[in-house]
């Protein structure tokens, strides 16, 4: 996953997140600020640590907004195409696969009862 920890990730992706609120910038601009921060290029390359952060991105959107983008939902189903167990266990902790996974099936859940715009 390059240089980023999985929990890391998620503790730096969450605080630039409240810095953005703090900048007294709307919601919508602080969760499409602090995704195009923390999304990283080549794709290919930080497939894992994308997924984290559209993850994340997908739980703020439903937690404050009550309803997730659209563009979001499908980058994440394209992302999890390209995910197997074999790269996960190449790029992550046991303990991160784990609870990477049940991030994966949590928001997977929440999608089925939340709208999209």
């Amino acid at each position: 996953m390059k240089k980023w920890k999985y929990f890391e990730l998620i503790a730096y992706y969450h605080k630039s997140f409240f810095v953005a609120i703090e900048q007294n910038i709307t919601i919508d601009m602080a969760i499409s600020t602090t995704f195009e921060s923390y999304f990283f290029y080549p794709e290919e390359e930080y497939l894992i640590a994308n997924l984290i952060s559209t993850i994340q991105n997908i739980n703020i959107q439903i937690s404050l907004l009550k309803r997730v983008n659209r563009g979001s939902v499908e980058l994440l189903q394209n992302q999890l195409l390209k995910v197997s167990n074999d790269f996960l266990q190449s790029e992550l902790e046991v303990d991160e696969i784990e609870h990477l996974k049940e991030d994966i099936e949590e928001v997977i859940y929440k999608l089925k009862t939340i709208e999209t715009f």
